[in-house]
């Protein structure tokens, strides 16, 4: 069995198991690529957020680890 007829052939299973696209759907995509729908500022205020806890969290660990007492 070569490299060839494996990809054949799971590529046939795959196509067996799987159903086609709705015709519309590749419209669907490029009309949302197009004409993206307006962003809200709440996703980047979110990753600001997280970012800031993200930078608190290390920051305090890095500080007790220094500061921490020997046993």
């Amino acid at each position: 069995m070569g490299r060839q007829s494996l990809c054949d052939e799971l590529r046939s299973v795959f196509d067996g198991l799987s159903d086609p696209a709705h015709p519309a759907l590749s419209a669907r995509i490029r009309e949302m690529i197009a004409n993206p729908p307006p962003s809200s500022p709440a996703p980047r205020l979110a990753v600001a957020f997280a970012l800031v806890v993200t930078v608190l969290t290390v920051a305090g660990l890095v500080f007790v680890g220094r500061h921490a007492r020997p046993p």
